[in-house]
């Protein structure tokens, strides 16, 4: 949505994260544009929910606000608006990890393409702990949600749970993977 926002190209992801990589950072940058410090979102919140819509309102009025906006600045909305992303994520992701002694975390879905999110995720689950194992798929098993859908095929597979051919299917969005 960041992508189609500033006028990138269609999948923006990708393009996102291609010109926040290019960014470098200019302090003159963040005095005439202040706004470009973005909010990290529920970072704060005492549970493992997020969202990013809130996010995605600051980075709309950010744009919006800006007379001219050039490839300087697309790069610097880029960044703040993956890093606020990254940070979030992390920041659940580490606390989790401590409040549940996990053994090991498991990074998947289409954001698990995201060069900056799996190193930095990697580095601060080292950081915490050595001995947890961090699990990302390759990157061109990330495209989409596919994998997440075939595990749970999968499992559906074990327990022979197939979907009957003369009950019409329904679509549910908080179904559970059981």
């Amino acid at each position: 949505k960041l992508a189609k926002m500033l006028g990138l190209p269609y999948p923006g992801g990708p393009v996102v994260s291609k010109l926040a990589s290019q960014h470098i950072p200019d302090p003159k940058l963040l005095k005439e544009i202040p706004k470009l410090i973005l909010p990290r979102p529920m970072i704060n919140s005492k549970n493992y929910n997020f969202s990013f819509s809130g996010l995605k309102t600051a980075a709309l009025y950010l744009i919006r606000d800006i007379k001219k906006i050039n490839k300087k600045i697309t790069k610097a909305i880029c960044y703040e608006f993956q890093q606020a992303i990254i940070d979030t994520l992390i920041s659940k992701t580490i606390r989790a990890t401590k409040e549940y002694e996990v053994k090991s975390v498991i990074l998947g879905g289409g954001v698990a393409a995201n060069k900056e999110l799996r190193a930095q995720l990697e580095n601060a689950i080292k950081n915490y702990d050595k001995k947890i194992g961090f699990f990302v798929p390759a990157v061109e098993l990330t495209g989409d949600n596919a994998a997440m859908i075939g595990a749970a095929a999968y499992f559906k597979a074990l327990k022979k749970d197939f979907a009957s051919p003369s009950v019409p299917l329904k679509a549910d969005g908080n179904m559970t993977l059981k």
